[in-house]
């Protein structure tokens, strides 16, 4: 089951946003800051996902975010084509939430993205791949 969590995504842009997922048939459900110390797993409604009594404090972050969790690169796509339709401005769709990593709490999920962020932000122009000269300029797979 495919499930989406959207953080500080109200107003018209959240509603389009909701609107394209249940078109697809896709659960989305907004998080208040007051739910942000909960696990992502509880949060996204994975089943058998414990509910904690109280959850990590903590204040809230300012960026957008959409965390998903079982979505296939055919629904993922599907999803991007009707927000362009839906003419959504860009959004921030900070990470594909898997089984794995359900645990995490958002500040956690959220400090991670940055640093990966970061990373790519700083990382230089990928280098291409070699070019081999010669040979008969043939695929070799075909």
């Amino acid at each position: 089951m495919a499930n989406v969590l959207l953080y500080n995504l109200n107003g018209e842009k959240g509603r389009k946003i909701k609107l394209v997922l249940l078109r697809m048939g896709v659960r989305a459900r907004s998080v208040l800051p007051s739910e942000y110390g909960y696990p992502i797993g509880c949060l996204a409604g994975i089943r058998d996902f414990p509910t904690p009594e109280a959850p990590a404090s903590g204040t809230a972050f300012a960026d957008e975010m959409i965390v998903m969790n079982g979505f296939s690169s055919a629904q993922l796509d599907s999803f991007l084509a009707g927000l362009r339709a839906a003419r959504v401005p860009r959004v921030a769709l900070k990470a594909i939430v898997t089984e794995h990593n359900a645990p995490w709490d958002s500040y956690t999920l959220y400090r991670e993205l940055s640093r990966e962020h970061e990373a790519m932000k700083n990382a230089g122009p990928k280098k291409s791949a070699p070019v081999h000269e010669g040979g008969s300029g043939q695929d070799p797979a075909t």
